[in-house]
């Protein structure tokens, strides 16, 4: 139980407030400006990302309500094969927003020195 405990707070709450502080560092010096979308959204999205996975994975497989010994470690292996997928798909969301955002930044930006 302390385990699940600490592995979420992990997860929710610590790996984001880092890339949270990272983004706050890169924004300081101006040529790594850009990096700090990045660094926000890909630990934010990736880490939701893989306990969505994790958790959909482990709901599906604990809804079927088979209950032996194969079939706890077949929900576990798979709980995990969950986790890398959704931390996968996080990752390139991740990756989608930093651009998205980088590339409205730039637009604002010009938008305004235009005017």
């Amino acid at each position: 139980m302390i385990f699940t405990l600490l592995f979420f707070a992990l997860f929710l709450f610590f790996i984001p407030f880092t890339g949270f502080l990272l983004s706050i560092f890169l924004f300081c010096f101006k040529r790594l400006r850009f990096l700090a979308a990045f660094a926000f959204f890909i630990p934010f999205t990736t880490t939701y990302g893989a306990i969505a996975g994790s958790w959909g994975t482990g709901m599906g497989l604990g809804a079927l309500e088979i209950h032996n010994f194969v079939w706890a470690i077949t929900k576990v292996v798979a709980s995990w094969f969950g986790l890398l997928v959704g931390a996968v798909i996080g990752c390139i969301i991740g990756i989608g927003a930093g651009f998205v955002t980088n590339r409205l930044l730039r637009r604002w930006r010009l938008g305004l020195s235009k005017a």
